[in-house]
């Protein structure tokens, strides 16, 4: 082949990819869609706000969100929460990939966690682990 040959070759290739990628819309990043920060704060303090209420009612409650399969641990962790403690537990239903929605579970537990601190030990978690390990 010519050099000439070469260069049209070329030439039409380079105006072809040209033409093709003008053509197209703009890529996407590849990788997980970016979050909004501003709607993660916002769900976080609407969770926090919930848990403020429900203490202000007299309730205790831990959230759980996505639901996730119990060990028998798990289970045990949970009746001795109530049975000791008197918190309940919600599995909170919706879209797993929602990351509002983990962030209004973490704002409420992150407001309860502490409270149960305050009432029961900093270390109130960890015992009735143990404890469901020993039963």
């Amino acid at each position: 082949m010519g050099s000439t040959t070469r260069s049209s070759i070329a030439l039409v290739v380079c105006t072809g990819t040209l033409l093709l990628l003008a053509g197209c819309p703009a890529q996407r990043a590849v990788g997980p869609p970016k979050v909004d920060e501003s709607a993660l704060a916002a769900a976080r303090t609407k969770g926090k706000e919930a848990a403020e209420q429900d203490l202000k009612n007299g309730i205790l409650k831990q959230k759980e969100f996505p639901p996730l399969p119990y060990s028998l641990q798990q289970m045990k962790f949970i009746k001795l929460l109530k049975s000791e403690c008197g918190v309940e537990w919600e599995v909170v239903h919706g879209p797993h990939e929602s990351k509002e929605l983990r962030a209004e579970v973490d704002g409420y537990n992150a407001v309860m966690a502490g409270e149960l601190r305050n009432r029961f030990g900093l270390d109130i978690f960890e015992r009735l682990y143990q404890k469901a390990e020993e039963k």
